[in-house]
């Protein structure tokens, strides 16, 4: 699961800024002014996500891989200032999240007795996600001329990256 969040995270985040300018047609100004607003709101997902996952345990990094599959969706009507906005908001708050998951569920997962072992193998796969992600994503518009095929992609990915948590039991917690 984390591998595929990665996947999906890192591929609209590098493929952002070409999606607004080209796919939806907003030009280079827009597509500058979402990638920072995206930076900049990932920083209160950092916190949220972070306040969540203490509340909420693994549920909470669920409700962080649905956000993000919910910000690729809102992909799709991007067109104008607001359902930029929207697109944005949705991102940069779910991005945040991804930020913080991998410590959260490596201690949630195997205590924290043999923490850097864990968060260092998870970062590990979460990078070969943020490696692979753009890669396909670009050779997907490459070969079709859209970025609907590869969207269509990460809400499947971030669908089955939730679904995989569920088998992950938060012993460290009880």
């Amino acid at each position: 699961g984390v591998f595929l969040i990665g996947f999906v995270d890192q591929g609209m985040l590098q493929h952002t800024v070409e999606f607004v300018d080209k796919e939806a047609g907003l030009g280079r100004d827009s597509a500058r002014w979402a990638f920072s607003l995206i930076m900049t709101i990932s920083i209160l997902g950092k916190v949220g996500f972070g306040w969540l996952f203490d509340k909420i345990a693994v549920k909470g990094v669920m409700i962080c891989y649905l956000a993000i599959g919910i910000g690729v969706v809102l992909a799709f009507p991007v067109g104008g200032p607001e359902t930029l906005l929207a697109f944005c908001i949705a991102r940069g708050l779910s991005h945040g999240g991804t930020i913080v998951d991998v410590p959260y569920l490596c201690r949630q997962a195997f205590g924290p007795a043999i923490l850097p072992r864990t968060v260092a193998t998870m970062t590990m796969i979460l990078s070969a996600g943020f490696a692979a992600g753009p890669y396909v994503i670009g050779a997907i518009y490459d070969t079709y001329g859209s970025y609907a095929n590869a969207f269509y992609l990460c809400i499947l990915l971030s669908l089955v990256a939730t679904a995989s948590l569920l088998f992950v039991k938060p012993a460290y917690r009880d």
